[in-house]
This record gives C-alpha cells, sequence and structure tokens, in this order.
C-alpha cells in the first residue's frame, strides 16, 4: 500500500508542503518533494465545477486545478479558487479549520500527480500557530472524517491517517535549526509570517513557553490599502516584499494605474510614501509587541520566516546576538530549485526531518 509522508504548513499566504511517496518507513537520507499551493478557498456549485471542466483547455498540474468534493459541498482550493472563482484567504478564520480543505487539496494533488493508487496511508505533520496548537485534537478529528469522504477532482480517494504530529510554528527549526545542544541551552525561535508574528522559547530540550499575535505582514498590506486607494493586500505582496527596506520605486510603479502623465508620477509618489510610513509603524508595533514580552535571556535565538526577511536588516542590528539559520536554508538551496521560496520553506524544512524522524520511531517500535 502506499504511503504518503507530508509535512504541512497551511500558511495564510501560500500553503507549503514537503513530501515523499514510499512502501515501507522513510529514512532520513530520503530526499522530500515539495509544493506549493495558493492560500485561497472557496465553496462552489457543481453546475460551477461543471462549467469549468466543460470549458478549460489545455493542461496543467493538479495542484493549480484544485476541487474538492466532501458529500454535496464542493471547494475550490488554490489557484483554480483564486484565478476562476475570484476567491479569497479568509485571514479572519482559524487556521485550522482552513487547513483540512488545504490539506485534502495537496494529498489529492499529490496522489493524482504519481497515479497513486488505492487505498493509501498518510503520516502527516502540521504546523500551527502557537495560539491554536491546542486545536490540533479538533484538526486531527475533522481531518479524519473528511478523508474518508472526500474527492479530488471528482475522483474518490481512501486514504487512511496512519499518523499525525504537530508542532507550533518554530517547531521545525526548534528540532533542527538550532547550533547548540537543546538539552544544555536554552535557545529562542522568533517566526514574522504572513498573518502572525510567534516566538517559541525551549529549555533543557522542551518547548516551554510561545505566544502568537496578529503583527505579519498582512498588517503592513492593510495598512498600506488604508494610506492609498484602489488596491489589496493580495496585489501588493509581491512588490511591496520585492521593493525591500529601501522602497525602490522601479519595483512599485507597475502597479500605477493612471494613464496621465502626471497622475502617474503624483500616484507613484504617494505610494512609495504610504509604504515607507506603514513600515515604519509596522516594525515599530513588531518591537513593540516583542519589549512587552520581557522574557529571560537564552543561549541562541534563531530569526526566521519571509516576513522576518523583510525586516532582515532591521532585525539583525536590533537582536545582535541572533542567527538565521543559515546552514539549513543552504542546506535547504540544494533541495528547492525556487529561490523565492527558500526562506518561506525553512521551519517546515526543519520539521520534515523531525516528522521523518517520528515515523522511523513508530514504525521501528512495532
Amino acid at each position: 500500500m502506499a504511503r504518503i509522508a507530508l509535512a504541512f504548513d497551511p500558511s495564510a499566504s501560500m500553503s507549503k508542503g514537503m513530501y515523499a511517496i514510499s512502501e515501507a518507513a522513510l529514512n532520513t537520507e530520503q530526499l522530500p518533494k515539495w509544493m506549493v499551493m495558493e492560500p485561497e478557498i472557496v465553496e462552489v456549485t457543481q453546475t460551477e465545477i461543471e462549467a469549468y471542466e466543460q470549458q478549460k483547455m489545455g493542461q496543467t498540474q493538479p495542484e493549480n486545478e484544485a476541487w474538492l468534493s466532501l458529500g454535496k459541498q464542493h471547494y475550490a482550493v488554490g489557484y483554480l479558487a483564486r484565478s476562476q472563482f475570484n476567491g479569497w484567504e479568509r485571514h479572519r478564520e482559524l487556521k485550522y479549520e482552513l487547513a483540512v480543505y488545504k490539506v485534502l487539496a495537496m494529498v489529492g494533488a499529490i496522489a493524482t500527480q504519481y497515479h497513486l493508487t488505492h487505498p493509501c496511508s498518510l503520516d502527516l505533520g502540521l504546523l500551527l500557530p502557537y495560539g491554536e496548537y491546542e486545536d490540533r485534537h479538533r484538526f486531527e478529528k475533522l481531518l479524519r472524517k473528511a478523508l474518508k469522504q472526500f474527492s479530488f477532482k471528482g475522483r474518490p480517494h481512501w486514504i487512511e491517517l496512519d499518523r499525525f504530529i504537530c508542532l507550533p510554528e518554530g517547531g521545525g527549526l526548534i528540532a533542527r535549526g538550532l547550533t547548540k545542544d537543546p538539552k544544555k541551552y536554552n535557545a529562542l525561535v522568533l517566526m514574522v509570517g504572513y498573518r502572525n508574528v510567534s516566538y517559541l522559547r525551549q529549555e533543557r530540550g522542551q518547548i516551554v513557553e510561545g505566544q502568537t499575535a496578529n503583527l505579519g505582514f498582512l498588517q503592513l498590506l492593510e495598512k498600506i490599502c488604508q494610506m492609498t486607494s484602489g488596491y489589496t493586500p493580495v496585489q501588493l505582496i509581491e512588490p511591496v516584499f520585492q521593493a525591500g527596506t529601501t522602497v525602490e520605486r522601479k519595483i512599485l510603479k507597475p502597479l500605477i494605474r493612471s494613464r496621465h502623465p502626471l497622475s502617474q508620477k503624483s500616484e507613484l509618489n504617494e505610494l512609495v510614501a504610504a509604504v515607507k510610513a506603514a513600515k515604519k509603524t509596522h516594525y515599530n508595533n513588531l518591537i513593540t509587541w516583542w519589549e512587552s514580552r520581557r522574557l529571560p535571556q537564552v543561549d541562541e535565538m534563531v530569526l526566521s520566516g519571509g516576513t522576518a526577511h523583510y525586516y532582515r536588516s532591521e532585525l539583525s542590528e536590533y537582536f545582535t546576538s541572533s542567527h538565521w539559520a543559515d546552514y539549513l536554508e543552504r542546506d535547504l538551496q540544494k533541495r528547492v530549485s525556487a529561490e523565492a521560496y527558500h526562506y518561506r520553506l525553512t521551519d517546515l524544512y526543519g520539521f520534515w526531518f523531525y516528522l521523518n524522524h517520528q515515523i522511523r520511531q513508530a514504525v521501528l517500535a512495532v
């Protein structure tokens, strides 16, 4: 029976997975494959799905045309939801509830891409914000039920959730990203992502404290939208990130909608000023939140997350004794060809090794 091992991060900016397919226990030397999907989810009707299937032209990867059926309900997920059904990422909803649909979509895409026969077993590792970590049992219950009744692109799937392992976001760095012996030295991981900022504090090999706040990149984008007109966070994600700390005008220029030269200049000036002002406010909010935690000194501190890299120069200067798990990222770069995803996958990559180890230990114990 085919077995899928999947380490999954249901990020609000992009669903990310590292996986392997095997007939037996995994080994830590096996190179994981990776898959990313847009975060949007939208419920659709049977009629809408049928119309899409009849009218589509060409071939694409299954993750780019993912739709699910759960009983009589149908959902478009990822790129299909974004491009064909005006889907949106529901940032205010609990991540673990949305993660059920995202996991089903990725598992279905993997099974379709590799023509897996059924039944299949699934070993799943999930990263959740620390603030939702206690919901992991609710997620597992929802997923087990959904796996028994879902179809992917009209094809029923029979997948048994064999093992489920969950860690808070940052757990992959705790497991694989530290440079000092975690049983002897205390460490702290600070993650700044698209929706949240969170930290994990570890003492004597165990996570003893953590916290999450809604101060991710989304809050920066929403502030920019409030100070300008006509933009959405989805439109701004990549340009604002690529414009960097110096806010390069040429990167933001394609966002300008006016066709008149004078209006174009004025609109660009307004956008650049908004980005700079919002960035200053957002960064100050991050630092204020951090300082209010009043955490004890640790022997090692790791910084990570896409938004943390956006503020890399500022955070490196503020946290003078921190590091970025660079050796783990260098190893990741050998496995993942797309440069834009490297820093977004670091925590998940560390988590992959943890999941792999737990699977092997469980198999050997039988």
